[in-house]
């Protein structure tokens, strides 16, 4: 009775090896054919064989899926071909560095939106769409924290580019939000405007006290 337990669980052990080997495109027909012929003496020497096999098998369907999965993104639409009409620029504002930008929109049909990516080589930081994707885009202005990538040094120091997919680079320039600046012009000349009134009230006080002396 034993022996039959133990040359059933050999047999299902082999259908399933052969089965596996089906699937995987490997002579499965075969290889079926030749396991189910009749028990393997000493059956049970099989069982850790097979098991190999199918440990093999996982192992090689595994390294195939995760070498597809792990391509770094590259560029897939030009500056140009992105239709960029406002932007690409950098904007300084309130101690933080943003990337803005904007795209055209088709006259006729649907453009499709291209994600940006950026990647950091050295002691420089490149921006770039990839190729179209099945969403729309909507041409929205865009302002891109430069915060979340790391590259706000990078963008102070010039060294921040737009990249194309044949590798020529476009340096984008770093310009101040045009409502701090017009704030900070205000409040000078607020500050000059109240020392020139104290100055003068100073001028005419003296002059005021020289006219009480002469007296």
């Amino acid at each position: 009775m034993n022996e039959e337990i133990i040359k059933m669980t050999a047999n299902e052990s082999l259908e399933a090896t052969a089965a596996a080997a089906s699937a995987c495109g490997v002579c499965g027909r075969s290889a079926a054919s030749r396991l189910r012929r009749g028990p393997v003496s000493g059956g049970c020497a099989s069982v850790p064989r097979s098991a190999k096999i199918m440990r093999s098998i996982l192992i090689v369907v595994l390294c195939a899926l995760l070498s597809g999965c792990v391509s770094a993104p590259s560029p897939g639409l030009s500056l140009k071909d992105a239709r960029v009409v406002e932007g690409p620029v950098l904007i300084e504002r309130s101690g933080h560095v943003y990337l803005r930008y904007r795209r055209a929109l088709e006259e006729r049909g649907l453009t499709l939106l291209s994600m940006l990516y950026q990647k950091k080589t050295g002691d420089a930081a490149y921006y770039f769409f990839s190729v179209p994707i099945s969403h729309p885009e909507w041409g929205n202005l865009i302002e891109r924290p430069l915060a979340y990538d790391g590259t706000e040094e990078l963008a102070r120091k010039g060294r921040v580019f737009w990249l194309d997919p044949d590798g020529s680079k476009h340096s984008i320039p770093l310009k101040e939000e045009p409502n701090h600046s017009m704030q900070r012009t205000r409040a000078s000349r607020s500050a000059r405007f109240e020392f020139e009134h104290h100055w003068r009230l100073a001028r005419a006080a003296d002059a005021e006290r020289s006219v009480c002396r002469a007296r």
